[in-house]
């Protein structure tokens, strides 16, 4: 959408500048949404539904710069940029439980971390960090709050009710958002007629594959298969626009080493501190963390920053419910067939494997009942659900149907998935009985992933088209 802005002055508030401490950008960004201003329209920024550490920080860390420097973005109509979390049924007071990784990075970004050598670990110093990471995570806006606060701006309240209390009417205006960490807007309590309904796509950095959804006019528009790390992107079009530069006075503004501290997190951990293989972590990765890392202060270790970030990560499903674990790191994709009919897929990553999940759930038949809840029982009912997990150096990847198609989409994916190198799993036969009672002989497979470089972004694109493609068998 390019339109010049009219009346710029009026449209922003007053406080963003480049270089400002987090605390006050977050306090910035609160009074815009939640404070009845009379700024009525904002353009938001926001990740995938998986809502993990790479899409808050991208959608962070791009709505920083762009509101520090409207004259970079003229090409938007509304120019003061919010991003938010897309959890529609999570309160940030409950962000510290669900995404713990995020309150180190967040908390590692405003005071810097403790060397690891060095860490307290008695039960005060452990709750005087929580409280902290409380504090600056309830700094942070999730769908959930934006649909649920009766001070949040009216136009960003409706545009996010569920369709059962959305009131439609010609009048209303759409929501203007720029897309980070994914290509395709996907949102759990909006149906995707909805989405493109309520919703204007004008912007979006992303490093999954095409999904065509974007308009070519929208600006920026960078979607770039394999880049370890969507943050990695957004770094190099900052710093492409001259937004984000380095300079020698920037040690004199916070803001600068806290950005960069935060910046770093996801690509450290997304790239495995940079030692991943395959497309897992580019050149371009590097390059960014060497930009990032020299920005960060005299004080700061970002070996510190990734095993504090990514063992907080790893160590969370601990304190999470079964449904909590499958919708932590979840995806869902809608796929029409040639007969018009639409079908739901959905793909939940889980780094931890079956084995675990059955323990962790309180046996085998739990853990097949929470599966089948979560894939039949959300908002958007699954013809197919995926499962992908990690067993030490190796992977299993099940697939479980809830339809007639969905069970053709599994032979079809087995045929075609190659590059995955599938092979055969029969690890578990008590296992293998629940899922032949509670899903169904032949609506289920399991195997190992034979190419451990693989993830989600080479699952996801073979299962959709496994499911379209069941209406031409």
């Amino acid at each position: 959408m390019q339109l010049p802005l009219e009346d710029e002055d009026d449209m922003r508030l007053p406080g963003f500048s480049l270089g400002q401490d987090l605390t006050t950008y977050l306090s910035q960004i609160r009074k815009v949404v939640f404070s009845q201003t009379e700024h009525k329209h904002v353009t938001l920024v926001l990740g995938n539904p998986s809502c993990d550490l790479d899409s808050f920080i991208s959608a962070f860390t791009l709505s920083y710069f762009y509101n520090s420097r409207p004259d970079a973005t003229k090409h938007h109509k509304a120019p003061i940029y919010v991003p938010v979390l897309n959890l529609p049924y999570v309160e940030t007071e409950d962000l510290w439980r669900l995404r713990p990784e995020f309150g180190v990075a967040i908390r590692g970004a405003f005071d810097g971390l403790t060397p690891q050598a060095k860490l307290e670990q008695t039960q005060e110093a452990v709750e005087a960090r929580r409280r902290r990471e409380k504090s600056l995570l309830g700094q942070l806006i999730t769908l959930h709050e934006l649909a649920n606060n009766e001070k949040t701006l009216p136009s960003l309240r409706q545009a996010f009710q569920t369709s059962d209390r959305y009131r439609h009417g010609e009048s209303q205006e759409k929501v203007d958002i720029i897309l980070v960490d994914h290509n395709a807007p996907a949102i759990e309590t909006v149906t995707d007629e909805d989405i493109r309904a309520r919703f204007e796509v004008v912007g979006c950095i992303d490093h999954h594959v095409e999904e065509n959804y974007v308009p070519k006019q929208a600006t920026p528009r960078v979607i770039r298969f394999g880049i370890g790390s969507c943050t990695t992107l957004v770094t190099e079009h900052l710093r492409k626009i001259n937004l984000w530069t380095a300079q020698q006075n920037h040690k004199k503004l916070p803001g600068y080493a806290q950005i960069s501290r935060l910046t770093l997190a996801p690509i450290l951990v997304d790239t495995w501190d940079l030692k991943a293989p395959g497309d897992k972590c580019s050149d371009l990765d590097r390059d960014e963390v060497a930009f990032l890392d020299a920005q960060t202060g005299d004080e700061f270790d970002r070996e510190d920053l990734f095993h504090q970030t990514n063992t907080a990560k790893y160590e969370s499903l601990n304190l999470l419910r079964m449904q909590e674990i499958f919708a932590r790191d979840y995806k869902s994709y809608a796929e029409e067939l040639e007969d018009g009919s639409i079908l739901n897929v959905g793909i939940a990553s889980v780094f931890e494997h079956l084995e675990w999940l059955s323990k962790h759930a309180k046996g085998r038949q739990q853990l097949v009942q929470e599966l089948v809840k979560y894939a039949q029982d959300g908002e958007k009912v699954l013809e197919v659900f995926g499962l992908l997990t990690k067993s030490g150096d190796r992977k299993e990847v099940g697939i479980f149907s809830f339809g007639e198609a969905g069970k053709k989409a599994i032979t079809i994916f087995e045929n075609s998935a190659k590059e995955l190198q599938l092979k055969k799993w029969n690890e578990d036969d008590a296992l293998s009985k629940q899922l032949d009672e509670l899903v169904g002989a032949g609506s289920w497979k399991i195997w190992w992933m034979g190419d451990i470089s693989k993830s989600r972004k080479q699952v996801a694109p073979l299962l959709r088209n496994a499911l379209k493609q069941t209406s031409k068998s």
